[in-house]
């Protein structure tokens, strides 16, 4: 993908869009969109705010790429995310993530978790991302989203070699 052209959505309405741009002809690609079966170009409209999420297959090898695309609402309220450690983590390092700047909270993904924090664990670097809304007069929700990559060491095991037989009586 070279780039992505998001058209915002107004507050309670389906009328935002994504369309993805990529460095060859899009003909030369399959974009399979997970909430929208029927669509298989790089565009798609009437969209409310959310998480949209697409794999990029090439006709021409096969290799695909997934990609997750959110759409905010215009006059959302601004989320903010905290990470309680700013450094890579180790694998399984507890992390604590707060959304701010908005009235209600979920966490979208890869959880579903209502709230403003969440203590997580993650193995591998990931992506969360969170839903900050507001509820309108009308009783809608005005949603923007925000998201947070938290970077993890790989996993890298100590090697201490094979099983070693020890008789009674001799040093180690």
């Amino acid at each position: 993908i070279s780039s992505i052209d998001i058209g915002q959505a107004a507050c309670g309405y389906d009328n935002g869009s994504i369309t993805l741009y990529t460095e060859q002809d899009p003909s030369k690609y399959i974009f399979d969109w997970a909430e929208y079966p029927d669509s298989t170009g790089n565009r798609i409209t009437q969209l409310p705010g959310g998480v949209y999420e697409v794999d990029i297959i090439s006709t021409e090898t096969g290799c695909s790429l997934n990609k997750k695309v959110t759409i905010s609402e215009k006059d959302a309220p601004p989320v903010i995310i905290e990470a309680s450690i700013l450094d890579t983590l180790c694998p399984g390092q507890e992390i604590i993530l707060t959304a701010s700047g908005a009235s209600n909270y979920t966490w979208v993904d890869p959880l579903e978790v209502d709230g403003p924090s969440i203590t997580v664990n993650p193995m591998v670097e990931t992506t969360y991302i969170v839903k900050g809304y507001s509820i309108g007069a009308g009783g809608g929700e005005c949603r923007t989203f925000q998201e947070i990559t938290i970077p993890v060491y790989p996993y890298d095991p100590p090697q201490l070699g094979s099983d070693r037989a020890i008789c009674e009586g001799t040093p180690l």
